[in-house]
C-alpha cells in the first residue's frame, strides 16, 4: 500500500557518509521492512547498498550541494522538498 510516505537520506562528500547511510538503511529495514527509502548521493558509484535492502539510489545534481562553487551540504537539506 503506497501511502506517499517514505524516508529520504543524503550522502555527500566524505566516503564515510555512504557507510553511515548504509548502516542507517539496515537499521530502518530491521524496524520497518516496507517503508520506502531513497538515498541521494553526489557519486552513486560510491553508494554500495545491498539489493536486499531495497533502496532507491539517485544521483544528486551538484547545484543542490554547492554554493558559489564551494561544497555546501546544508543546502541539500534545505532543498530536500524539491527531491520528492
Amino acid at each position: 500500500m503506497d501511502t506517499g510516505r517514505g524516508i529520504i537520506l543524503i550522502a555527500l562528500g566524505n566516503p564515510l557518509y555512504y557507510g553511515y547511510a548504509r548502516n542507517l538503511v539496515a537499521t530502518i529495514r530491521a524496524y520497518d521492512p516496507a517503508v520506502s527509502i531513497t538515498l541521494f548521493c553526489d557519486d552513486i558509484t560510491k553508494c554500495r547498498i545491498e539489493p536486499q535492502l531495497s533502496v532507491t539510489v539517485k544521483p544528486l545534481d551538484e547545484k543542490y550541494y554547492t554554493l558559489d562553487g564551494n561544497f555546501a551540504p546544508f543546502k541539500a537539506k534545505l532543498l530536500m522538498h524539491k527531491f520528492t
